[in-house]
């Protein structure tokens, strides 16, 4: 018997990132619901709880390091494993987002290889 597809959501301004990280999950069975802005996003969660979050660092309504400690310290919610992504690389990004809540971050553009081997430790699938 196949596993269901996971579930996740993926939470960034930038439409062409979305769409091509969306694209790539669903070669590998994963179902997804792509949003554009965070305030939506978070509107989403109440509606349609993931497995997993892609969020964007940095988005013009609300950014990711806010929208990760929400969730994180929401006691419905904070089992929901986290990847923040980012055009932002270095030591002191990565601590931040793991601080804020996220189980593990990228760079972008991201490595789909590693990507793809992170999610499925995330998830399970």
């Amino acid at each position: 018997m196949n596993d269901p597809a996971k579930k996740i959501l993926i939470i960034d301004d930038d439409h062409a990132m979305s769409t091509s990280i969306k694209n790539f999950l669903m070669i590998y069975g994963k179902y997804m619901i792509q949003n554009f802005q965070s305030v939506l996003g978070l509107k989403m969660l109440l509606k349609f709880t993931p497995d997993l979050i892609i969020l964007d660092v940095k988005m013009p309504d609300k950014g990711g390091y806010e929208i990760g400690m929400n969730i994180k310290n929401n006691a419905g919610l904070k089992h929901i494993k986290i990847i923040e992504v980012s055009r932002v690389s270095g030591g002191i990004e990565a601590a931040c987002m793991e601080t804020f809540g996220a189980d593990y971050y990228f760079e972008k553009p991201l490595d789909t290889h590693r990507f793809n081997k992170f999610v499925n430790k995330l998830i399970g699938h």
